[in-house]
């Protein structure tokens, strides 16, 4: 049972879901300080704030009591995900849908960010109490690369890869001319809904977008880019933005 999400909160409650994971049942001792219920310790011997729960206080002063509102000892670790908030009637509608991915679902136990596989149940809240009413329609989340069908009981019934990928040169160029006609060796994924390489994508070294591609010769050079299965290229400028290598300029070698 969780610290209630409305009403008026007593320490004697927030304690009590502290040290026996019950809102309201529990003997507690005489003084309850707000720094040992957001420290631990102290004369109860509070156990460390649970990090997993969806709703904790934070730690800076000075404390309120709203900041207790729906914290739960108790809660597990739940693992995430990003989708774009608009299912759609088909997988390739769905990977070609474009948009910020600000849907957070749930599944797991992980604690980190996980794609999700056939028949995983995903939620709507960290706590995994509401599972996430798909529609049985289909869900595009850029970041994993692929469309998910969700029933309306949240069970991911089908996983369609949305990734695109291509073969790019190991060498790389100052000019844009020359980087066509470089020989195409390594697989390389990319970010996006078509075959075709616009600026502002990312390209990757696994089709789940979790490893950046590091260009050997390194950065702010030409490759040769050609899509996969075809013999159609193009030659892309390669920068670095953070952590990921995006993609700065594209170039037609038709």
């Amino acid at each position: 049972m969780a610290v209630p999400s409305t009403g008026t909160l007593t320490m004697l409650g927030i304690a009590q879901e502290r040290l026996y994971n019950t809102y309201g049942s529990g003997t507690i001792s005489n003084p309850i300080l707000m720094t040992d219920l957001i420290n631990g310790g102290g004369l109860n011997n509070f156990p460390a704030l649970n990090t997993s729960s969806p709703s904790k206080p934070n730690t800076s002063t000075p404390h309120a009591m709203n900041e207790w509102y729906g914290y739960d000892q108790d809660a597990a670790a739940s693992d995430f995900f990003a989708l774009i908030n608009s299912g759609t009637s088909s997988s390739g509608a769905s990977c070609a849908s474009e948009g910020p991915d600000n849907l957070t679902l749930y599944h797991g136990t992980g604690g980190a960010y996980a794609c999700p596989t056939v028949t995983t149940t995903v939620y709507s809240d960290a706590a995994k109490t509401n599972p996430f009413n798909g529609g049985s329609n289909w869900w595009h989340s850029p970041t994993c690369g692929a469309a998910y069908n969700i029933s309306p009981t949240g069970i991911v019934e089908s996983v369609v890869s949305c990734v695109e990928s291509g073969n790019i040169s190991e060498e790389g160029s100052p000019e844009s001319e020359e980087g066509c006609g470089l020989e195409v060796i390594n697989l390389v994924y990319k970010s996006g809904p078509s075959a075709t390489p616009s600026v502002g994508e990312t390209l990757w070294s696994d089709s789940q977008l979790t490893n950046p591609y590091q260009p050997g010769p390194g950065f702010n050079l030409w490759y040769t880019y050609q899509i996969a299965g075809t013999t159609t290229q193009y030659a892309l400028l390669l920068v670095q933005n953070g952590p990921d290598t995006y993609i700065e300029g594209v170039n037609s070698c038709a």
